[in-house]
């Protein structure tokens, strides 16, 4: 606000380089220096009624400023895929969706592609429908290739998380997908952990039988 503010005061007055000086452009009263406080006491005390008027005309003008027009392209699937990003992979929580911020960054993009808004309370549905696409690329590639699983486990007190990640050979480089990040509710038995284990290879079509466990056990939890 401050340096609005001197932008409209020095309006009032021309700076004469060679005479380091400050003219008055309506009483043609001179200031030696370029300092602001002097010229500001100089309009509050002698033009007091201009000044408070050109301050007041630049917050009308500020506040009619002319929307502009634009043009832009997305496909519906972009804009999910975009939203689904900010919540996933840019850790924003839900309630971001349903801020006025972004209502009005989104709400003409939502209408110009005539589809529903995106809010807190559907976004777990987009979330959903992009790990399908994500799973069956996932299928995809790993489809009749020799699958390495690295398997991490991290516990403290009585919770567990297990994290199984496949490494496949593709286009001349090792490729690392995860493929899920389960919490353990039961004891960390070869058996119990198996069993987790060939949950998650079902849902991506894998055989166990056809894969070779990779990770850092301790001797009771070894599989096979």
């Amino acid at each position: 606000m401050g340096r609005k503010r001197d932008y409209i005061l020095r309006k009032f007055f021309n700076f004469e380089l060679d005479r380091n000086a400050n003219v008055c452009k309506i009483c043609q009263r001179v200031f030696k220096g370029n300092y602001i406080t002097n010229l500001k006491r100089h309009l509050l005390d002698e033009h007091k009624s201009q000044y408070e008027n050109e301050i007041s005309e630049q917050g009308k003008s500020e506040l009619s400023e002319k929307k502009k027009k634009i043009s832009v392209t997305f496909a519906t699937n972009e804009v999910k895929d975009a939203c689904v990003q900010l919540v996933t992979m840019e850790k924003m929580p839900f309630a971001v969706l349903d801020s006025e911020p972004f209502k009005k960054l989104t709400s003409q993009i939502f209408s110009g592609l005539e589809m529903s808004p995106i809010t807190s309370r559907n976004i777990m549905e987009h979330v959903a429908e992009k790990f399908e696409i994500v799973k069956a690329f996932i299928i995809k590639a790993m489809k009749l290739r020799l699958i390495s699983l690295k398997l991490d486990i991290a516990s403290r007190h009585s919770r567990g998380i297990l994290g199984v990640n496949a490494q496949f050979y593709e286009n001349e480089a090792i490729k690392i997908v995860t493929l899920g990040i389960i919490e353990l509710n039961k004891k960390h038995t070869a058996t119990n952990l198996s069993a987790e284990i060939e949950n998650i290879l079902q849902e991506f079509d894998e055989k166990p039988n056809l894969l070779h466990y990779v990770g850092q056990w301790s001797k009771h939890h070894q599989i096979y």
